[in-house]
């Protein structure tokens, strides 16, 4: 009788242990970045809250860019961030002068990510 019981109690931990190694737990990365622009551009909002991501989570938000000078300029982006890569939709268009875009700039959060609060600039460059 003293057996079984403990063959139960047993069996009821091993339903338990592998039910609780089932849980994953998913880090939660705050994220803003700041736009800035060069050259006769201006961008609106200069500032992007990203959010509250996850490891390889993809994010996408958009900006308006516009060419305030006299002459056209072809756009190229660049960014410092150190928690995912950042990529857009307009590498290379050519805004000319008084033309307004709006872009869209993609966020994916890197697999490796750890848990913290992360910021980082994006810089729209027009020559």
């Amino acid at each position: 009788m003293k057996l079984s019981v403990i063959l139960v109690v047993i069996g009821l931990f091993l339903v338990i242990a592998a039910a609780t190694a089932q849980i994953i737990i998913s880090l939660q990365i705050p994220t803003v970045g700041n736009v800035e622009a060069t050259n006769g551009l201006t961008v609106q909002p200069d500032t992007i809250d990203w959010g509250t991501l996850t490891p390889s989570q993809t994010v996408n938000r958009q900006a308006a860019l516009t060419n305030t000078g006299n002459t056209p300029l072809t756009l190229t982006m660049t960014h410092n961030s150190t928690v995912g890569t950042v990529t857009w939709d307009a590498e290379n268009t050519l805004l000319q002068p008084n033309q307004s875009l709006l872009v869209s700039f993609s966020l994916t959060v890197a697999a490796t990510a750890s848990q913290g609060t992360f910021s980082f600039a994006i810089t729209v460059n027009g020559s």
